[in-house]
């Protein structure tokens, strides 16, 4: 179990009408909603963000409007992108986006016309397509600040040259052979083998597709 603070999440839309509350932001306005906090510490299982720390990234949305973020973070729970203006948190839904590329550490998002939000993994000739897919076990207790909340993560791998095309893969000895050659089938058993990698962990999964690709070659 990991102590961290959870934000409960207020929304004011943004728009016309208030425009007046605070500054809009410059290709957002009308798409973005205040954010306000109130923080509960809470026995949390997991974590609803790819990274909880504030980054820098540049953020494409539907409207084709390039934003540039100093301190953004995506939040895989709420479903929305985080992002600090003036000292003020905001979010902007993900399915709003296109394309949100972090720069440190690399990190690309791109968001399909289904509205789903998928990390790009590039692993040499392969282009993998990760989902996280968050939820509460214990909705009420969330909303509550009762002090322990369960979250639920699960992911989802998928590969295709773009997020509108993907097909779905698991990470297992099937799956990882089907994306070579036939030929290539012996020297990836001998590699996995003798690397001792376990294909069923991601971590194994991607070094795989990274390394043996960059040897095969």
């Amino acid at each position: 179990m990991k102590r961290i603070n959870v934000l409960l999440l207020v929304l004011f839309t943004c728009g016309v009408s208030s425009a007046q509350s605070y500054l809009p932001i410059n290709g957002i306005d009308g798409v973005y909603s205040r954010v306000v906090k109130v923080e509960k510490s809470v026995e949390i299982e997991g974590n609803p963000y790819f990274n909880e720390d504030w980054q820098s990234a540049k953020v494409t949305l539907v409207n084709t409007k390039d934003y540039k973020a100093n301190k953004a973070r995506v939040n895989f729970l709420s479903k929305q992108l985080e992002f600090i203006e003036n000292g003020v948190i905001f979010q902007v839904p993900l399915r709003a986006t296109q394309k949100i590329d972090f720069s440190e550490p690399p990190s690309v998002f791109e968001t399909s016309k289904e509205g789903i939000t998928y990390q790009r993994i590039d692993a040499n000739e392969q282009i993998i397509w990760k989902s996280v897919v968050c939820s509460l076990k214990d909705q009420y207790s969330y909303l509550a600040g009762k002090n322990t909340v369960l979250l639920n993560i699960g992911y989802g791998y998928f590969v295709g040259k773009d997020v509108n095309s993907l097909r779905k893969i698991s990470l297992s000895k099937k799956d990882i052979y089907a994306l070579y050659a036939s030929d290539l089938k012996g020297p990836l058993e001998e590699f996995i083998k003798k690397e001792k990698l376990n294909v069923s962990k991601e971590e194994d999964f991607f070094r795989v597709l990274k390394d043996f690709t960059s040897k095969s070659q």
